[in-house]
């Protein structure tokens, strides 16, 4: 099972990248999608011991905004994925500091956000030893 955090203040942008994964679900991998409405919730879980295979995180949030809330999350886990997905590209060299996989702009491509989160969770699985496989509109992976 992989569990990935998705954090955004606004519960429409969460719906939509949850939408999203659901069709990687659908391929048969097993997934959930844990939404958060701000960072302090998220970094909370971390403080609790609570892990994540992927972190989603938009840039501007309150009170805290997508690099401060990783630059948290990194105390505690400093290999997790991190991708930040904003509307605006002014804090895409910030993203640099706390090491984000990736820096997707606002609207979302589906097709490339859906690759990138295969991409991760392949890797994921191969350190695990573990395998699995998903359909995609041109083959099987």
């Amino acid at each position: 099972m992989f569990y990935i955090a998705l954090c955004d203040d606004e519960w429409q942008a969460v719906e939509i990248l949850t939408g999203y994964l659901s069709e990687i679900k659908r391929s048969g991998l097993q997934l959930e999608s844990v939404p958060f409405l701000n960072g302090r919730e998220l970094v909370h879980q971390y403080e609790r011991g609570r892990k994540f295979d992927i972190i989603i995180l938009d840039m501007l949030m309150k009170p805290l905004n997508g690099i401060e809330t990783a630059r948290l999350i990194r105390k505690y886990d400093s290999e997790v994925p991190i991708l930040i997905v904003t509307g605006t590209v002014e804090y895409a060299m910030d993203g640099y500091q706390v090491n984000a996989y990736r820096y997707i702009l606002k609207p979302v491509d589906k097709a490339y956000f859906l690759q990138e989160v295969r991409t991760i969770l392949t890797s994921i699985a191969r350190l695990q030893n573990k395998y699995f496989s998903f359909t995609n509109e041109k083959r099987i992976v």
